[in-house]
């Protein structure tokens, strides 16, 4: 089994999450296949949340894509990206 690195979700697109690794280099990643089931009915993966990823190299090039194969348990409380976004903004500036 590859080598992991511990990381950072800082970016999100159409389905690949950008990591920021603790090597200091931001990989492209994409979910894990059993991850990508858990997020067809959820969403399991935000911006800030700590991802664990392996590497490979894209097949024919030296092009290194990432695998998130475990996502730490998320620091956002509320469930829909609207919500994050409201929870993470001091109360002097949520909507009521």
């Amino acid at each position: 089994m590859p080598e992991r690195l511990q990381g950072l979700i800082v970016k999100e697109q159409s389905g690949f999450y950008w990591v920021e690794a603790e090597d200091r280099a931001t990989y492209m990643c994409e979910l894990r296949g059993r991850l990508k089931e858990e997020a067809k009915s959820s969403d399991i993966a935000a911006i800030g949340d700590r991802a664990s990823i392996s590497l490979r190299r894209e097949e024919g090039t030296d092009v290194l894509m990432g695998v998130i194969e475990e996502l730490a348990p998320s620091r956002w409380s509320s469930p829909t990206p609207t919500a994050r976004f409201l929870s993470s903004r001091p109360p002097s500036q949520r909507q009521t």
